[in-house]
Parts: structure tokens; C-alpha cells; sequence
């Protein structure tokens, strides 16, 4: 289900980036898939970004949802691997507060509510198998955009 939700959400990102420009942030959360970076398409009062990290990928977007640019709401997908654990697959939903404001290069800090599905898997060194989980989590960001 998540494959075809991220393939699906992709397609729509596809924007034209002729009148747009692009960063590239760094942090931790799903929005920066565990712990790594984004390259982000800022176009208008939107960003859209995709997320590589040291564990996970995603895919997401946030917009201006304040006068001062300081506050934004936003959505992102994805999926991080565990090591020695099962792996994880995400859909949330954001906040994020821009420190120097959303168009500007700075801190960001945010929250979310995600819908996380964990995969089954076998507990390491033991014959101990976990079933598949599904739960609501709440997620924290921090990252700094170039």
C-alpha cells in the first residue's frame, strides 16, 4: 500500500521548476528520513522536498499557513529500515515553526501525528517472530536549511 502511495504522491509533485529554486536542508525526523537531509523545491508559499537519510527516504511537502512565515503545516511519506528490528512505514501530518521565517536559510523545529506500519520480523538471536503493528505516533523534526 505505502509503494503505491509514495509512487502516486510523486507524481504529483512533478511541478515545473522554471519560476522555483532549490536548498537543501539538514536534520532529524521523518522529514529527513531518520537522520540526513532534503532537497527541497521552493516554489510560492510552498516547499516540496525529498528526504534521504541514514535509515529511511520520504517524500513530502509544507506551505505557509501564518502571515509572518513563521508557522507551516505539511504532510510527509516514507520509510525507514531497522537494522537489527522491522522496518517502518509512515504517513504524517506536521507542523513546523521557522525560526527566521519559511523563505529563509535557518532553524526549523517541528511535530506530527503519523500513522506508522511496522513490518513483521524475527527478534535477532532468537526464534521469537513479532506480527506486523499498526499505531499512531507522535514524530519531532529539527533541521537546519542551507
Amino acid at each position: 500500500m505505502f509503494k503505491r502511495l509514495f509512487t502516486a504522491s510523486f507524481m504529483c509533485f512533478s511541478v515545473s521548476s522554471m519560476a522555483a529554486d532549490f536548498e537543501f536542508a539538514a536534520g532529524l525526523g521523518t522529514q529527513y528520513g531518520v537522520v540526513g537531509g532534503q532537497v527541497v523545491l521552493n516554489k510560492d508559499d510552498s516547499k516540496y522536498f525529498v528526504a534521504l537519510g541514514a535509515a529511511g527516504v520520504g517524500l513530502g511537502f509544507k506551505t505557509i499557513v501564518s502571515e509572518n512565515e513563521h508557522h507551516s503545516m505539511g504532510a510527509d511519506i516514507g520509510t525507514f529500515d531497522g537494522l537489527f528490528s522491522a522496518d517502518y512505514n509512515y504517513a504524517s501530518v506536521n507542523y513546523n515553526y521557522h525560526f527566521d521565517g519559511f523563505h529563509k536559510k535557518g532553524w526549523e523545529i517541528g511535530t506530527g501525528i503519523a500513522y506508522v506500519q511496522r513490518d513483521g520480523y524475527n527478534v535477532l538471536f532468537s526464534g521469537e517472530y513479532r506480527e506486523e503493528k499498526k499505531s499512531a505516533a507522535l514524530v519531532f523534526n529539527l533541521g537546519y536549511t542551507f
